[in-house]
């Protein structure tokens, strides 16, 4: 008989024994849901031979009373009355009374047994009914067969399995029951459990009357009556399919993300919506490793407690655009700073339909080369509009600076060719003078644009030697003296009174100071100009310094590129071609030394060379 009266509740095991209201006559024993003893009182443990930390597993009973606990234990009643056969090793044989109660201790729900041994033999049918009402009541699936695997009990829950009555089912071997669902090497294996006295297991599927797949686990057990020298055994079939249905879930889960992560070559991370949180899912091997992140420790930890905030920014910012654009990816770039390398990165999704979440797919692509390619490809174009800009420039120049000349020469020509037709020898003699200016200005322009293809071109050389350069400025000094008084120009030289060595190439410093003094005197129209030297943090400082018409100091560095002057090229009322900065300064960087501008429009320009003293003092 069976109750569904709520169990009593205990906060103790002394508890329980205080509010106990049996005597030791009764014999009493506490067990889980596994039959595991937690309390057995004396009179148990006089009868069995032991106590607690034992199972109920050794006590062999008819019907089995682990069993019966099962039943139970799954069911909705509170408590079960019931008759049994016990044998066990100790010699324990009779037909016994057994009721047993739920009760919770501990908030752990336990089963109080209470055996009492009957005077009379029950009979074997009320045996039978008892147990078949507790496992009926428990909704359990048993077939109990006898030696030779022939059914001889079936409950009302597994006949719903087979889809066959008691009357059909009695008498058949257990085989040929169970043949519909199960393979035949399955049968070989059950019949030679059969015969062999040992244990069976196989899981089955079915479809039940409403049409849904389900899942059994049919366990076979075999049970030897000691008393009798004989043998039965219990089939037993347990509802898996929740368990079944989840693994297959998670299965196809992972077969999913595990195939995602297998095609994509790039960085991938997984992630999962977890209410109002984002959970770290799954990546690959790649971007665990840029990351430096331990995917067994990250997995189902919420990302911000693993990631950066500027990758967290750009990640939470891409799926803010997917969920309130309702799209379907995103796509976004991410520095990494700390490895310095740079990413595309792409989100999309997909529904959980089991889970009803989101699972966010992030794949990261190395883009790193491919900008250095681009930053690359957009240099070599700049160049390249540059150097199609000095074409320009240079044939606007090479136009003008041939065109003069050689128009000066043609008419020098007529002039000289009327004064020899007149005799006049004087003033043939200062035409030979201004022709050889002409070619002299025609000679130094093509020795610049030949140098200047040369430092372009990484082709020229230098001679260095420790050089005291006082020599190299008095005597640039004294060539341009009569340039700057024909000028009416003041015109200084102040040299250190130590004079210093400096690692130079005594031509290309030379050249250098004389286009420096050339431009200041060219360009200087009244004052002075003054050529110095001092010293200044072991470096030598060498300074050409006009009061000339100056420059705009944000057009400094565009005057140090090759054809590059103040003036249009049409209206400029000064000569050259604009190469002389240039070669000044690139030859005085080549050379290792410093290259400084100070200039201002209308007030003068200054030139520093600064040089480092590799020398002793002379």
């Amino acid at each position: 008989m069976a109750e569904q009266n709520s169990p009593k509740i205990f906060n103790t095991f002394a508890d329980f024994r205080a509010e106990q209201e049996f005597s030791d006559s009764k014999t009493m024993v506490i067990v889980d849901g596994n039959s595991k003893i937690y309390y057995a009182n004396y009179p148990f443990i006089r009868l069995f031979g032991f106590g607690e930390g034992h199972s109920l597993f050794d006590i062999e009973s008819e019907p089995n009373i682990v069993y019966l606990i099962e039943a139970i234990a799954k069911s909705n009643y509170s408590s079960l009355h019931f008759e049994l056969f016990l044998s066990s090793n100790n010699s324990v044989h009779g037909n016994y009374s057994v009721d047993i109660e739920k009760i919770l201790i501990k908030e752990q729900e336990f089963f109080l047994l209470i055996i009492s041994s009957l005077e009379e033999k029950t009979r074997i049918e009320s045996k039978i009914n008892n147990l078949n009402d507790a496992l009926e009541y428990g909704n359990v699936p048993v077939i109990i067969t006898d030696g030779s695997g022939y059914i001889t009990y079936c409950t009302k829950s597994f006949e719903e399995i087979l889809n066959k009555g008691i009357e059909d089912l009695y008498g058949m071997p257990l085989a040929k029951a169970l043949s519909a669902y199960i393979l035949e090497e399955d049968i070989s294996e059950l019949v030679d459990a059969l015969d062999g006295s040992k244990k069976w297991r196989k899981r089955i599927e079915k479809t039940d009357k409403f049409g849904e797949l389900v899942f059994k686990e049919l366990q076979l057990s075999p049970v030897l009556k000691e008393s009798s020298n004989s043998r039965s055994y219990i089939l037993i079939a347990h509802d898996i399919t929740d368990y079944v249905l989840k693994q297959r879930i998670m299965q196809k889960s992972e077969e999913r993300q595990k195939s995602i992560i297998n095609n994509i070559s790039d960085l991938l991370l997984i992630i999962r919506t977890e209410k109002d949180r984002y959970v770290f899912e799954n990546a690959n091997d790649n971007f665990c490793q840029t990351f430096s992140v331990d995917k067994n420790k990250a997995l189902f930890h919420r990302i911000n407690e693993i990631f950066t905030t500027d990758f967290l920014s750009v990640v939470l910012s891409s799926i803010e655009t997917i969920i309130y654009g309702s799209l379907s990816t995103a796509e976004f770039k991410y520095a990494n700073k700390s490895i310095g390398r740079v990413y595309a990165g792409n989100i999309s999704y997909t529904e959980d339909k089991y889970e009803e979440e989101r699972i966010y797919i992030i794949s990261l692509k190395d883009i790193t080369q491919q900008l250095l390619y681009e930053e690359q490809l957009k240099k070599t174009l700049e160049k390249e509009t540059q150097l199609n800009k000095l074409k320009s420039i240079f044939i606007e120049n090479m136009s003008h600076e041939l065109r003069t000349p050689y128009n000066a020469l043609l008419g020098y020509s007529e002039i000289l060719k009327d004064e020899i037709s007149e005799g006049t020898v004087e003033s043939a003699m200062e035409i030979v003078d201004s022709l050889k200016d002409v070619f002299g200005r025609v000679l130094s322009l093509f020795s610049n644009i030949i140098e200047v293809s040369q430092i372009e071109s990484g082709e020229i050389t230098f001679s260095k030697v420790r050089m005291n350069c006082n020599k190299i400025l008095s005597s640039v000094y004294n060539q341009y003296l009569e340039k700057a008084n024909e000028k009416k120009l003041g015109f200084s030289l102040l040299l250190e009174e130590k004079e210093f060595l400096v690692e130079v190439d005594w031509m290309k410093l030379e050249k250098i100071i004389e286009v420096l003094v050339d431009n200041a005197v060219k360009y200087t129209e009244s004052g002075e100009i003054r050529l110095s030297t001092k010293t200044s943090d072991e470096n030598l400082i060498i300074e050409v310094q006009d009061t000339g018409i100056g420059m705009d100091e944000a057009e400094v560095e565009r005057l140090l590129e090759p054809f590059n002057q103040q003036e249009d090229v049409y209206t400029r009322s000064y000569q050259g071609a604009g190469l002389g900065l240039t070669i000044a300064h690139k030859l005085t960087r080549l050379m290792g030394g410093g290259f400084k501008i100070v200039s201002q429009c209308n007030n003068g320009t200054a030139v520093q060379l600064i040089f480092p003293i590799c020398g002793d003092q002379l």
